[in-house]
């Protein structure tokens, strides 16, 4: 085995010039993942935030005169949306009001804060995305919606960008 002293110059150059190359593709490419995942979180918390304003508003009725029935028909109306996990109603004082439930959805993916406490926020979990968002009427808070949305259109899309990440 030749010692790298024994190699000559242009050997050198040409060894070093690939090690850099190699280095400034792996580092573009994490750049790449990074800046990746951040967009793709925040398209999914962009998206999800719709439906409570949505949700919300249909259910201003449904809480002022507790409405319970109401309430989860209006919750139902998520099953249309498939990446939903399930959906609460809190009334002004925090307690659970209405609840809908994906059929398949495990029972843990509730938010892991208050959610009177925190009126509008969102936090990652592992399995899911919870999203918290006041109620508003006539410029009063009457009450809290949050929803628990899956991530598989996030891992999908990571998915797919770890196959152009090794096909490069």
């Amino acid at each position: 085995m030749r010692r790298f002293d024994d190699i000559s110059i242009k050997h050198k150059l040409r060894a070093l010039l690939l090690l850099t190359s190699i280095v400034m593709l792996l580092l573009a490419t994490a750049a790449f993942v990074v800046n990746d995942i951040i967009t793709c979180r925040h398209a999914l918390v962009r998206e999800t935030t719709t439906l409570p304003d949505v949700i919300g508003t249909n259910s201003t009725a449904a809480l002022t005169f507790e409405d319970q029935k109401f309430a989860e028909k209006t919750l139902a109306a998520l099953r249309a949306v498939p990446h939903v996990l399930s959906a609460t109603f809190h009334t002004q004082d925090g307690e659970p009001f209405a609840r809908y439930q994906r059929h398949d959805a495990p029972e843990n993916v509730t938010p892991s804060y208050s959610v009177h406490s925190v009126m509008d926020a969102h936090t990652f979990h592992n399995d899911y995305l919870a999203l918290s968002r006041p109620i508003i009427l006539h410029g009063n808070v009457i009450g809290t919606v949050s929803i628990q949305s899956d991530l598989r259109e996030l891992r999908t899309h990571l998915q797919r960008a770890a196959c152009i990440v090794i096909a490069i």
